[in-house]
């Protein structure tokens, strides 16, 4: 599942450190979608400034919640630490288990104590998640306690899903593979309104409904979700208004459309040529970056499609280019960056091709991004790379 790096996520509960010991946070107005910033990437404007945060006086119903023991949980391994003080961020995961058509509370209960496993599997105390939401829209608490806390509205229990982040992030698994898929209605629906009561008990703005990638190095919540995630804050900004509970997006474009990615090969030049050649070179291969696709090119894309188990044709296309990128962001640096530099400048964002991912170079991604109506975020993950090595 996607907290594949959370073993060294902590702090976890056998770890506690000043910050998390610290006395109830102080909170203030701020503005909703615009410049808000997460580890410092800003989020794109989606609503006006008029909406500011969640409100304080209860309008969202308590949605049903399964405990930890309704499901059968195993008694924690360790002592769990509780901070008493509200989370900044209400972090979205999917937990990269496949799909399912099984919506049943029996199914669910199934995940939750197989995440429980493969968790304690981990060396963490418990689940890392504070609350997983299944495919079938049933709300569960993972970590013990973390219905409490909630409920009560100025604590948290310390989870292990987010790594640099568990002490200032509530985490909620959502059951599936988001990566070319968004989730079904009955768990959007649920989604929708249990961070919906998540933000007005935490008092978290809604422009602090962030994305696991947004917070460590991963891909999760999946590229499709992640991208829809401005459309999430905005069905959550509408039942804190005291609106209804919408369905998902319908649609989406996956990385590696058809559609999206170009189609290079013998005899291509330009500047996706010298993406591709700069990326091949961060693989390992000994590339000339010359911006021509020659026989040296194309014999190092085979190798590569060989290596990553493609169909070996020497031809770059939707299949080819999601295996070869490489996500890149700030603090980065390499020939995969010098690739995203070389694509930003054919597409009119030019930059210092040095393979340093810095303050110029974000501020140049986040501009592409907003020009392609992309979630600003200043990382190159598939879908803006898709947009950065598009046809056309």
């Amino acid at each position: 599942m996607c907290n594949q790096d959370h073993p060294q996520a902590g702090p976890d509960s056998s770890s506690t450190t000043a910050r998390e010991l610290a006395a109830p946070r102080a909170f203030g107005r701020r503005t909703l979608f615009g410049a808000a910033a997460v580890g410092g990437v800003a989020m794109a404007s989606s609503v006006t400034a008029a909406h500011f945060m969640a409100p304080t006086a209860a309008a969202v119903t308590a949605p049903q919640v399964h405990s930890t023991g309704d499901w059968g949980a195993e008694p924690p391994r360790q002592t769990l630490q509780t901070l008493y003080y509200r989370p900044t961020y209400i972090a979205i995961h999917h937990t990269t288990y496949p799909n399912t058509t099984d919506h049943s509370l029996s199914q669910a209960y199934a995940r939750a104590r197989q995440i429980q496993r493969d968790h304690f599997a981990r060396n963490f105390g418990d689940s890392g998640q504070q609350f997983t939401i299944s495919q079938g829209g049933h709300v569960l608490e993972g970590r013990h306690g973390s219905l409490a806390a909630v409920r009560n509205g100025s604590r948290f229990i310390l989870g292990a899903h987010a790594k640099g982040h568990n002490s200032e992030a509530v985490g909620i698994e959502n059951d599936g593979l988001y990566t070319a898929a968004l989730p079904s209605e009955p768990q959007w629906k649920s989604l929708v309104t249990f961070v919906a009561y998540l933000c007005q008990q935490y008092r978290v703005p809604v422009s602090k409904i962030v994305g696991h990638r947004q917070l460590s190095s991963t891909e999760c919540p999946g590229d499709l979700f992640y991208a829809n995630l401005a459309t999430l804050r905005e069905h959550v900004q509408i039942v804190l208004d005291g609106g209804p509970v919408s369905p998902p997006p319908e649609g989406g474009t996956p990385p590696g459309d058809e559609n999206s990615w170009s189609i290079l090969k013998s005899g291509s030049t330009g500047f996706r040529v010298k993406s591709l050649q700069y990326l091949l070179r961060q693989r390992g291969h000994d590339l000339v970056v010359d911006g021509s696709f020659g026989p040296k090119t194309d014999g190092a894309v085979r190798a590569f499609q060989d290596w990553a188990d493609l169909t070996v044709d020497g031809v770059v296309g939707p299949k080819t280019w999601p295996k070869v990128v490489l996500t890149a962001r700030q603090g980065d640096e390499g020939d995969h960056v010098r690739g995203v530099q070389v694509g930003l400048g054919g597409r009119g964002f030019a930059t210092t091709v040095d393979g340093q991912f810095g303050p110029g170079t974000h501020g140049k991604v986040e501009a592409f991004q907003d020009s392609r109506d992309l979630v600003v975020d200043g990382v190159v993950g598939p879908i803006t790379w898709s947009s950065l090595m598009a046809r056309g």
